[in-house]
């Protein structure tokens, strides 16, 4: 593999560039909505973790910083050699020919109703983005925090040892928690056919891949920290993509400091074709597979390094030890939004359907989208989308096998054994003071064990699934049915280049948890591409 990676890495520094630009941007991030509402191609390329662009000829203010409804564009310019790129661009900025340095700080400062500090948040970062040579772009970030978390997330942090999105922590002072944020990768265009504008893009690096236009992504969602990857990205005149996914991850044991985490390596590939007049009709193909050698000393298995093969077939004459899952999405685009969904199948056995057999393991999503083009005045993304899924879904008999990274999920951050209505709507008025406004709503209802762990009832899928209660007779919700209610608000106001001011509620409830809280934050930060909380 580190041949292969090596190899690939020479081929992107010295093939032609297309004139299409990729970006790096965070999935679930305030930003990725930004593009779509901007990027007529990132609906799209969306489903492969790109976001992609053609060259649109946007003009800059010179004269004043940019506002909302420039930020789009601004990022678009800063992966460009062709357009010239003004002073307000970045913090500190370096051109010449072909190659660009771009450097931005980061700052995300906030105070809340929660917390035994003067901060509830404190995250101090630098971003760097370069674009050399005219053909390969670089990325890299890290930001430390520290960071007093709701009981909720608390509750999530003690039970499993992580901090939802993070990696390593540590205690800070009373209750809050320490930690980096990082991530950082190379990307360029291997091969291209610019009679056909076809290609192929390499992504190799620390990044979240994420499948799927959902809130939610019951295939892969970018759920967990960052994790070494090598991504292929092959576009055959926008109606047939082929991406190939190899990533490195950590199995987990209790942080105690010099200790090597178990390793675990995961291979996936969906196959695209979008059809219709204007691509309006998308279906995609999707299999993965997790495996591990030796209690994770092992290296990645080569069977799976050949990215046209049938993996669940090679799984089988392996010895059937992995764990692999395929899939289904669709997505119908017309003049009244988006319709999508997503099927994902662990196990099944058609002999035993209607028995309720604990091995019947899928899970199925059903959502809506529209998105208003952001204009000078005003665009939106308004969403809204079912998940459900059975019990033991993710789950494997060797737990170091189970679709997760870092004791974090890898699909839907709940885990299994769950249904949840959720949506979002995030709107921006550059008109008004140049403010955004974002609302998240969720409903779930999921079957939790009953003695934390000691009875495994399906949601969990760190356990192995050899310790489930029983084989028939497995229900949606079995075990303790907990039902949680979130609604979410924040408004922000870019006053200045990236730096903002935002404020925000929350009300969440939980019916097997006696309380019923209120958050509030206020805060001021200097980034707007931040990913948001996933629980």
């Amino acid at each position: 593999m580190i041949k292969f990676i090596l190899t690939s890495l020479i081929i992107v520094i010295f093939a032609r560039p297309l004139d299409a630009q990729f970006l790096g941007v965070e999935p679930n991030s305030l930003c990725e909505d930004f593009f779509l509402m901007s990027v007529e191609d990132a609906k799209h390329q969306q489903l492969q973790g790109l976001v992609l662009r053609n060259k649109t000829g946007n003009k800059f203010s010179k004269v004043k910083p940019y506002a909302v409804d420039q930020f789009v564009n601004y990022q678009v310019a800063e992966n460009d050699t062709h357009n010239s790129l003004v002073s307000s661009i970045a913090l500190l900025r370096w051109r010449k020919g072909n190659n660009t340095v771009l450097i931005n700080p980061t700052l995300d400062l906030a105070m809340a109703n929660y917390g035994n500090g003067f901060f509830q948040r404190n995250g101090r970062g630098v971003s760097l983005r370069t674009h050399l040579f005219g053909k390969l772009s670089a990325f890299a970030f890290v930001e430390e925090n520290q960071t007093y978390l709701t009981d909720y997330t608390n509750d999530f942090r003690d039970s499993y040892g992580v901090i939802p999105g993070v990696g390593f922590w540590k205690n800070f002072k009373n209750g809050g928690s320490d930690y980096f944020r990082t991530s950082g990768y190379l990307a360029g265009n291997v091969f291209e056919d610019k009679s056909s504008s076809s290609y192929t893009h390499l992504t190799f690096g620390h990044f979240n891949q994420k499948f799927g236009k959902g809130i939610r992504s019951l295939f892969l969602g970018a759920n967990g920290p960052s994790n070494l990857g090598l991504r292929l990205v092959t576009n055959l005149s926008g109606f047939i993509t082929y991406t190939n996914y190899f990533g490195q991850m950590n199995g987990f044991t209790p942080l105690l400091g010099n200790t090597l985490l178990p390793k675990k390596y995961i291979a996936s590939h969906r196959l695209g074709i979008n059809i219709g007049s204007k691509k309006q009709w998308g279906i995609g193909l999707f299999e993965s597979v997790i495996h591990s050698r030796n209690n994770g000393e092992g290296g990645f298995d080569i069977d799976y390094l050949n990215p046209i093969i049938f993996y669940r077939s090679v799984e089988s004459n392996l010895g059937s030890a992995d764990n692999a899952l395929v899939g289904l999405d669709l997505n119908y685009n017309s003049k009244y939004g988006e319709l999508y969904g997503q099927l994902i199948i662990d196990e099944f056995k058609f002999s035993e359907l209607g028995k309720n057999w604990w091995a019947n393991k899928y899970g199925y999503q059903l959502g809506y989208r529209h998105v208003k083009p952001l204009n000078n005045s005003y665009g939106h993304i308004a969403q809204v989308e079912l998940n459900q899924v059975r019990p033991y879904t993710y789950s494997h008999y060797n737990p170091l096998n189970s679709f997760s990274h870092y004791n974090q999920a890898l699909a839907h951050p709940y885990g299994a054994n769950l249904r949840e209505i959720t949506a979002k709507y995030v709107a921006v008025f550059p008109k008004l003071s140049n403010t955004w406004l974002e609302v998240n709503a969720m409903f779930l209802t999921q079957g939790l064990d009953t003695f934390k762990g000691s009875s495994n009832m399906g949601s969990n899928l760190r356990l192995s699934n050899d310790t489930r209660v029983k084989d028939y007779d497995v229900t949606l919700f079995q075990g303790k049915k907990n039902v949680t209610t979130s609604l979410s608000i924040s408004v922000g106001k870019m006053i200045f280049h990236r730096f903002s001011l935002k404020l925000g509620y929350q009300y969440r409830d939980e019916s097997l948890v006696a309380r019923k809280r209120n958050y509030l934050t206020a805060g001021v930060k200097y980034q707007i591409d931040g990913t948001r909380a996933i629980l």
